[in-house]
């Protein structure tokens, strides 16, 4: 048993304040209002960049929990969009969690933060030389080759001539070439907006992989055959970047109109997810919301969008929003000119957006602790979910087993001394659920088994059985046979709203379930909501 043990683990590595807050299904809370005339510009965790009346300077403010206090310097600029190293003054980098200067004032022309890295330029007269910066190590430089355009994803990206650009990695291995005319930009969470030109046309954009293979085209109307004009979209190149939940911002083009001045959001396989509606200065998605704006100029307004496009603030609501940091927070300027902290529902996982089916799901499993432990009984990955990553049999188990108070089996299994990795809550889960008949393989329990991916019938019938394999109605899948192990479990979740199958009649019973999926079987089942 300690070998498998071992083996099993080497495998598996606020309530309102000066303003109430708004009812629950309006979305969105008020947490607090101040007469501070202030323009939210960007923000990171509790912290937001932008301007106020008195000043022409960018001025850094921070939410505590009970209201809000300036960072004591002024900041002529600020980008805070990186994991940790954010706020640059004429491209001094500080590190937010402790103040401290991780790259000097004026060590760079102008700098540009990208998670754990930032590339920063100096201007000389023979041209522009350009390095990348490790903000890990204190902000140490490597000279970048000439040529060189932009870094992101892990990848700096390099133009030979006009029609020719490569990448290369942070060691400066070349790891990908692209063809002649592909003009690319920056990797963002694995892929990257293209724009492709042929005979000296713009032919149209692309989304593309790590692999330099495309997901999506969008072609160029000039590129469009047939006698009736179609709707074309394009990628907004170069702003666009795909974010987190798999989203970019797209424009609409028509006939009549020769540039883009509709814009929404597509998946990375080009199907249109939110409607072309929006104006230019809209925002990429973050943390599973985006600001959207309508109108330009004195009629610009601004409002909050979810990955489903559901309307979270209202269009004109506020002045101005900031994006939504990975706690809830956002900014916002009212049409008192008053500065506004907003809340809104995060999983507090980027990978995890609260409005995917998943969300509410995973939200309640870290509020009450239920993801919490190590990964083999259903853990995070640090800041992320991985909705889409197959379960196995022991972590669904995990989120069974916490979800009922990790109760203690009625014998105790033989614990370990060296409590490592959660070693002696694995066996005590273990045991738990073999006296629950809980069980996976072939009637063995060999622990190696519980590795497996957990399927969606098996899945059924361990919340079934919980349950006290209640009596239910007949099967109504065509795929699930009436004499099956799982059949009634079957019946009676579909009976409780627990699922609803796989369409068009069946429910895929053998069909390997994802963590987003376990999860939400589990909330269904036993949040009692």
């Amino acid at each position: 048993m300690k070998k498998k043990l071992a083996l099993l683990l080497a495998v598996i590595l606020c309530a309102a304040l000066t303003a109430p807050a708004l009812a629950a299904d309006q979305g969105y809370k008020v947490l607090y209002q101040s007469e501070l005339n202030f323009r939210p510009w960007s923000s990171y965790g509790d912290f937001v960049a932008g301007y106020s009346s008195d000043s022409e300077s960018c001025r850094i403010l921070r939410w505590t929990g009970s209201g809000v206090e300036e960072i004591p310097e002024s900041y002529r600029y600020a980008q805070l969009e990186s994991e940790r190293y954010a706020i640059v003054n004429y491209s001094r980098i500080i590190d937010l969690r402790t103040g401290e200067t991780v790259v000097p004032q004026d060590s760079y022309d102008s700098v540009s933060v990208n998670g754990m890295y930032a590339m920063g330029t100096k201007d000389k007269e023979e041209g522009q030389e350009r390095y990348l910066l490790d903000l890990a190590n204190g902000g140490s430089s490597v000279r970048l080759p000439d040529g060189t355009q932009s870094f992101g994803g892990g990848r700096i990206l390099i133009r030979e001539d006009v029609n020719h650009y490569y990448y290369t990695d942070v060691e400066g291995k070349r790891v990908l070439t692209l063809k002649e005319g592909v003009r690319p930009n920056s990797y963002t969470n694995g892929y990257t907006a293209v724009s492709v030109v042929q005979d000296s046309y713009l032919a149209g954009y692309a989304i593309m992989g790590m692999d330099g293979m495309y997901t999506a085209t969008f072609p160029h109307p000039r590129f469009v055959m047939g006698s009736h004009y179609p709707t074309v979209y394009c990628l907004d190149v170069p702003a666009s970047y795909v974010s987190y939940e798999g989203l970019i911002c797209i424009g609409e083009q028509t006939e009549d109109e020769k540039t883009c001045e509709r814009y929404g959001y597509a998946d990375i396989h080009g199907k249109i997810v939110v409607p072309c509606e929006y104006s230019r200065e809209s925002h990429a998605f973050r943390n599973g919301y985006a600001v959207v704006m309508k109108g330009v100029g004195q009629e610009r307004q601004c409002g909050l969008i979810d990955i489903t496009g559901k309307t979270i603030i209202p269009m004109g609501a506020y002045q101005d929003l900031s994006d939504v940091s990975s706690s809830g927070i956002l900014w916002a300027k009212d049409h008192n000119n008053r500065l506004c902290v907003l809340e809104v529902p995060v999983t507090g996982l980027i990978d995890a957006p609260y409005a995917a089916y998943y969300g509410e799901a995973v939200r309640w499993g870290m509020d009450t602790g239920i993801l919490e432990g190590s990964i083999y009984q259903g853990g995070v990955y640090g800041s992320l979910f991985k909705p889409n990553e197959e379960s196995y049999i022991l972590a669904a188990l995990g989120y069974i087993w916490n979800a009922k108070g990790k109760p203690a089996p009625a014998v105790t299994p033989e614990l370990a001394g060296d409590d490592g990795d959660g070693v002696n809550d694995l066996r005590r889960m273990i045991q738990w659920s073999k006296e629950q008949g809980l069980t996976w393989g072939d009637g063995s329990d060999d622990l190696m088994d519980g590795v497996k991916p957990i399927t969606r019938g098996q899945m059924m019938f361990y919340l079934w059985k919980l349950a006290g394999s209640p009596a239910a109605g007949a099967v109504s899948f065509t795929d699930v046979p009436a004499g099956s192990e799982y059949a009634q479990a079957v019946a009676w979740a579909v009976e409780k709203g627990i699922t609803s199958g796989t369409g068009n009649g069946t429910f895929s019973p053998e069909q390997h379930c994802t963590r987003g999926q376990v999860i939400t079987f589990v909330y269904r089942a036993m949040s009692g909501k």
